[in-house]
């Protein structure tokens, strides 16, 4: 079973630097933004971050929404599962605008990590 992708985790690498020095943001949150890709790599099997699509999105979303925390098998609250679709797409606008990745990630595909109130009442 694969466990990792070595271009995800350079992309990965860069993008925690940017966060970290740039962003300024803390370790804290840091990695709750690796947890957050890190259940996107594992739903997608690891599959390059460059085949991001809506598809994907839309899956993902439901995904999450289905989704047991392993703490105590309820579902993923209502937070984390908002958090997580922010982390990604916060990830993926940033992705789109390095070289390499600027054709295959279409922006406006990112729209579909949002979380809408009525997604959020239903879960």
């Amino acid at each position: 079973m694969i466990r990792y992708n070595a271009e995800n985790e350079r992309v990965k690498r860069s993008y925690f630097d940017y966060q970290r020095e740039a962003g300024g943001k803390s370790e804290a949150t840091l990695r709750g933004m690796e947890m957050a890709l890190q259940r996107y790599e594992t739903y997608t099997g690891f599959k390059d971050f460059g085949t991001f699509n809506k598809k994907q999105a839309v899956a993902f979303k439901k995904h999450l929404i289905g989704t047991l925390a392993q703490r105590d098998k309820k579902p993923l609250s209502k937070a984390t599962i908002q958090h997580t679709l922010s982390a990604l797409k916060d990830f993926f606008i940033w992705l789109n605008r390095e070289p390499g990745y600027r054709r295959s990630i279409p922006v406006r595909d990112t729209e579909y990590l949002n979380y809408s109130e009525k997604e959020a009442r239903a879960a």
